[in-house]
């Protein structure tokens, strides 16, 4: 999803054990290398495991002494996804140190991904969810959700997040999701109003998605952040860093 569409996917392998499988199947279906990152032997027992289960995906590793998010950040350099693991945490407990995915996709290069416990594979029988509004902080969040939609042979839900009342922004909003889905025909869309809260809204939705795509900010009270706390699917986060091949267009940008 980054211009560098042959990148590898990079998974955090000190994450939970089911992102980085989830990491693997998605590099399966993509058709990509899988970049295993860690900082401890004892954490490539997985390695054998992956080859067997999907032979096909290209494994390799990468030993890291630095922080975790500087070399995730690196790595997102040369990425198509980051992929790290998530647990909710209390809003105290953030107070006190950012998520993981939060301070890695602020700065990254290229999206990243969060995965909850328990999920293990990407779905393609669901479709990719992606929250669109009013503003242009990440440019062609909706592409990169079309795009992805297509290449993983699956749909899109395009929830938009603006007032009934509002006219204009819906008007605009229309139109760019019929510029994009125009340029992927074979993905399947719907498009669902939220006249309410964002991450409420989203968070209902993705009930019925295989990801759900937001832009981050990574502030306090971000969409992005309320979503990693309650959403049981991948959390896709794009950042302003990303890199993306067309103009902007509205997207949810987080705030």
């Amino acid at each position: 999803m980054s211009t560098v569409s042959t990148g590898p996917v990079v998974v955090d392998m000190s994450a939970t054990t089911d992102a980085v499988w989830w990491a693997a199947d998605y590099a399966r279906l993509r058709g990509l290398p899988l970049r295993l990152v860690h900082n401890s032997p004892d954490l490539l027992s997985v390695v054998d495991p992956i080859g067997s289960v999907h032979p096909g995906v290209e494994v390799r590793q990468e030993f890291t002494t630095g922080p975790v998010v500087d070399v995730l950040v690196l790595e997102s350099e040369t990425a198509h996804l980051v992929v790290v693991g998530h647990r909710p945490r209390s809003a105290f407990a953030e107070l006190v140190k950012a998520p993981t995915a939060l301070a890695v996709s602020a700065r990254a290069s290229c999206p990243v991904v969060a995965v909850p416990a328990g999920v293990r594979s990407f779905s393609a029988d669901h479709p990719v969810v992606v929250g669109v509004r009013d503003g242009d902080r990440v440019p062609n969040l909706l592409e990169l959700a079309f795009a992805e939609a297509e290449a993983l042979d699956t749909g899109v839900i395009v929830v938009r997040c603006a007032p009934r009342s509002d006219d204009i922004a819906s008007d605009v909003i229309r139109d760019a999701i019929s510029e994009v889905a125009n340029g992927h025909p074979g993905v399947r869309v719907r498009t669902e109003l939220i006249d309410g809260p964002p991450a409420k809204g989203l968070a209902w939705h993705a009930h019925f998605g295989s990801a759900v795509v937001v832009g981050s900010h990574g502030g306090l009270r971000s969409v992005g952040r309320t979503l990693l706390r309650h959403s049981t699917i991948p959390v896709l986060l794009v950042g302003s860093h990303v890199l993306v091949p067309r103009p902007a267009v509205p997207i949810l940008d987080g705030n």
